[in-house]
């Protein structure tokens, strides 16, 4: 048995449906944390000599996003590319059912990145779409922060149960206390906003607005360069898992990463060993991804 599989985080689906997100504590042990940052860094770097990194954000120009998803990475493929860890995937199953779907919405990127609430979800701006329609959303976003936010700043920070509701309300705002090892799920259609700031000597959340207008000097600064990692996971035949993928195929910048993906055999043998089904959403899925096939067979 594979030893990741020996211990399974235990996941409040309840806890999701009423509040929109959940921490899990202690899914990845410290080693395997400094581990998956240094693979990480690697094809940040990589990526961002062979000039395969996203354009910098001149507001943000520490912040450095890759384009495709993890597994077109070789170098994390010792990590199962996180998509595919047994103890990721027991969270996913466990937060949505069974027939669980990924289509290729993956990624990572380094460094201070923007701040501001926002919905992910497809009908984010449209009141009445189908994603407002019923309260079963089906889409879950798993975030894996390799530093501590539990005490620094650069986390998450999110409303609590505005994932029910499509017009704005009031609802507290919450840091997500994740500490090293931990991982956070939440609902698209939670409204959030990620890099917070966590001021000196005050233990409140702040509006994104004003947390960029605070000097470095009365912040509680980031443990390290903040590196983390989103997935995301759907239920195959669903709905509204459809409808996001419909969604993301009028967008080009995800027509993009598409094309930068992983594909092979080692893949697709991979997701079926953990029971996962795969969607290639575009016709042209991983046609630029540069040799990733032989990337991911190599032993």
């Amino acid at each position: 048995m594979d030893d990741r599989a020996r211990w399974e985080p235990l996941v409040d689906a309840d806890w999701i449906r009423r509040d929109g997100f959940v921490v899990v504590k202690d899914v990845f042990s410290h080693d395997e944390v400094e581990s998956m940052r240094a693979a990480l860094l690697a094809v940040r770097d990589r990526e961002h000599e062979a000039g395969l990194a996203l354009p910098f954000d001149a507001d943000m120009p520490a912040n450095v996003r890759v384009n495709g998803d993890l597994p077109g990475k070789g170098e994390l493929r010792r990590f199962d590319y996180l998509v595919f860890d047994p103890r990721i995937i027991s969270c996913a199953r466990q937060a949505l059912g069974d027939a669980l779907l990924y289509f290729g919405d993956s990624t990572f990127q380094t460094g201070e990145g923007e701040r501001g609430f926002h919905r992910d979800n497809a009908d984010r701006d449209d009141r009445s779409g189908p994603d407002w329609k019923g309260d079963d959303y089906s889409l879950v976003r798993i975030g894996v922060y390799l530093q501590d936010h539990a005490m620094h700043s650069g986390g998450l920070q999110v409303k609590v149960g505005s994932h029910l509701a499509s017009e704005p309300r009031r609802t507290p705002t919450v840091r997500l206390p994740c500490a090293k090892g931990d991982i956070a799920i939440w609902n698209l259609r939670i409204t959030h906003s990620g890099n917070f700031v966590r001021p000196r000597g005050l233990d409140v959340c702040l509006p994104p607005s004003i947390e960029g207008r605070i000097p470095r000097f009365l912040r509680v600064p980031e443990e390290r360069e903040r590196v983390a990692v989103f997935l995301t996971y759907g239920l195959a035949g669903d709905r509204h898992t459809d409808h996001y993928i419909d969604w993301q195929r009028s967008r080009a910048e995800c027509v993009s990463h598409w094309e930068h993906s992983g594909t092979g055999a080692y893949l697709e043998a991979l997701a079926e060993s953990r029971g996962v089904q795969l969607s290639r959403p575009i016709p042209s899925y991983g046609a630029r991804s540069r040799s990733r096939e032989r990337l991911c067979e190599v032993a």
